[in-house]
Parts: structure tokens; sequence; C-alpha cells
């Protein structure tokens, strides 16, 4: 039994108790406010989440942060988890696709979030998705049937539990059915923020006291590739530079659903950066070359990147 949360994370990175442990980047434990009364658990880590080592930091995550905010809520004053600690994928052809994870792999986790929520000890859990729901509740659960009402007979009393959608819905729908979508969203976190206020007779803090480290994220992949594009014009104009192309063609036919051909690269390349080795399926969309301006390029010319310009494959001669 972990004395802290610190110790309990380090012990689900070194944790090999199921298959899963053979095909992660990293282990995700819970992050957030050690202090916080509001939990919030999601189903499994995905690719982001895999490479980062954090929950809710890919698309969905960002939508969940988004969501939060706008129902006053500041994202690291809540603890986020997830039922399963390690991202569970299938290969389809050239791809690694996010899948469900099984009830054999949340079974060896359920030991994890135990452990996590008899430390923290949050007056409310919020569920979000089936699976975590299932988890929490002991029994099987739908979103449908289980949500806008608060449930205190569960495998975690005394807190709260209260069933949402998975921000992976909202991500999926279009137009003013997604603005009704996150509108219900929102209404259910309001829900629960109100929920904690009861039970703490305070508010759920937005800033807490000391303010956990944020996780260092492209928040908005468009203006990173901006910035990125604006520094290689700068490079060219001075001289000799370094060139990053970026087979667009293969991104956008062999990427995730949910990520842009950008996003995909941008993933791999801060994960590199970072000292991970990220996907190595990303590594076959890049290509290093070196050459003054005004030469053609070849892609026999490998050389390490110093600035990295995002091209179209169409933009580069190759031979």
């Amino acid at each position: 039994m972990s004395s802290s949360l610190q110790d309990l994370g380090n012990q689900i990175r070194d944790c090999t108790r199921c298959p899963l442990y053979k095909t992660r980047i990293q282990a995700v434990p819970g992050v957030g406010d050690e202090q916080s009364p509001l939990m919030i658990i999601g189903e499994a880590p995905g690719e982001t989440e895999d490479q980062y080592g954090l929950p809710f930091v890919g698309k969905t995550g960002q939508l969940l942060r988004d969501l939060l905010r706008a129902a006053n809520i500041e994202p690291q004053s809540t603890w986020m988890s997830n039922t399963v600690r390690c991202r569970p994928w299938i290969k389809d052809q050239e791809r690694c696709s996010n899948r469900p994870p099984t009830p054999q792999e949340m079974g060896m986790c359920y030991h994890w979030l135990q452990q996590e929520i008899s430390i923290l000890t949050p007056k409310v859990i919020v569920c979000a998705g089936a699976k975590a729901a299932s988890v929490i509740l002991g029994r099987q659960a739908t979103v449908s049937k289980d949500s806008k009402k608060w449930h205190q007979e569960h495998r975690f009393a005394p807190a709260q539990a209260r069933v949402i959608h998975h921000p992976s819905y909202i991500i999926r729908l279009y137009g003013q059915e997604r603005k009704m979508a996150e509108e219900t969203y929102i209404a259910e976190l309001l829900e629960a923020a109100a929920m904690v206020q009861r039970l703490t007779n305070n508010p759920v803090p937005e800033v807490p006291k000391e303010k956990p480290i944020e996780p260092k994220l492209p928040a908005d992949p468009a203006s990173q590739l901006l910035s990125i594009y604006e520094q290689a014009l700068e490079k060219i104009q001075s001289g000799d530079y370094d060139l990053f192309i970026i087979d667009k063609d293969y991104c956008a036919t062999n990427g995730t659903d949910q990520n842009t051909p950008e996003d995909e690269v941008l993933n791999w390349m801060l994960a590199k950066s970072m000292g991970q080795r990220g996907d190595k399926r990303y590594e076959r969309t890049v290509k290093y070359i070196k050459a003054p301006k005004n030469v053609t390029f070849k892609t026999t010319d490998f050389d390490i990147k110093d600035i990295i310009f995002f091209v179209s494959p169409q933009t580069a001669q190759t031979q």
C-alpha cells in the first residue's frame, strides 16, 4: 500500500502486472491537485497520453480542460486519472489505433485505482464514460441510464459519483449537435462543482494554493506550426539551413482518426525533443535534409535537423 500519490505514481510507472506494459511508451498515473475534493476518471490513455505520461492531454483531453474552464473549474485544481494506466491499442495494417480496455486489463489496474482513491479521498468522483462508470459503480453502467443523477451506493462511498460522457463522444459531433452536447457537459460539470461546494462548504478553488505544474503541451498545434514556419523562413533568408520535410500524403492516409497530419508529426517531434522515443511510424513520415538555399533537395541527403520547416512533398524535388 503506497503512502502518497507520488509513491503510487512511481509504482504505476514501473508496473508490469498485465501485458500492456510490453507495448506502452510509458504508464500514465493520475495528475493534479493532491488535495482536490474533485476526481475525474476516464477510460484509458490514448496515443498522446502514452507519449507524455499524463492523463487527458490529447485532443479529447484538451476539450475536457476547455469545458472544465467553461464551468469555472480550473483543470489543475482537480485530480485526473484513468481506470487503465497503459494505452490499449491494436495494429490495423500500418496504423496503431486506440481500443477499449478489456475487463481483464481493467481488473489488473483496479489495484492502482483503489489505492489512488484511498489516498486522495475525494468528495466527488466524475466518471467520464461507461467504462469508468462501471468500475466505480461496481456493475455494468451506461451513460444513457446512469447520467444526470448522483450515485451514493458504489465501491467508493461515501464519495458522490456522477456519470458523464467521455469527451471523445463530443469530438465526434458537429454543428448544433456539438454545441448542445458541450452545453450539457458544462451543466454536468457545474453540478459536480456545486456538489463539491455543498460537501466542503467551499467552492472548488479556481487556483490552488500551491499550483501544480501544468504539462508543457502544444495547446494550439496550428500556432506551434506557424511559429516553427516563421523560424524556418528567418533561417532561409540568412543563408544555409536544415530542412525538415514532412510527407503529408503518408500522414493523411496513416494518421489517427482524430488528429490532423500536423498534429501527428508535432506529437512525434515533441516526444523526441523530450528525450522519448515517440511512435516509430511517424519516423517514416519525415526526412532530414541539409542544403543551402536554391539547391535541389534530395531525399538521400539525410542530416540531423536544426530548423524545422513543414512542407508538402510536392514542394521538394525528390530523386
